[in-house]
């Protein structure tokens, strides 16, 4: 480290930047020709994994699919999620040119963030 003149400050700096802040955590740390570090934590202090408690991997869902960003419709928004959008905004008292941001979540749900600032 002293060729490198890579301090005890830089390293504990770059543990505490990847959420390690007890030196005792660290197995091993690897510097990077990068100057990065690459750190292997004990493994009493690694996180639980699915693997770890032989669970099966779960499969995430689709991929969010935006419906209007910036106040403007996408070429995702299909008949049948503007009709949804629609009876969303009947609910909620607003119309279509209200809405900033509205997207097709990965669980199915549609999310809508409305122009409430007042700086379209």
């Amino acid at each position: 480290m002293r060729k490198l003149k890579f301090t005890m400050d830089d390293l504990n700096q770059q543990l505490r930047e990847q959420g390690i802040f007890d030196i005792t955590e660290v197995d091993m740390v690897v510097l990077e020709v990068s100057g990065m570090l690459s750190v292997r934590k004990k493994a009493r202090y690694s996180p639980l994994t699915p693997n770890d408690m032989n669970l099966a991997p779960s499969h995430s869902g689709p991929l969010p699919v935006e419906l209007i960003m910036d106040g403007k419709a996408t070429e995702n928004l299909i008949p049948s999620h503007h009709e949804q959008l629609l009876s969303i905004c009947r609910d909620r008292g607003i119309s279509l040119i209200d809405i900033n941001y509205a997207v097709v979540t990965s669980s199915g749900t549609i999310f809508i963030d409305e122009h409430r600032d007042g700086l379209r």
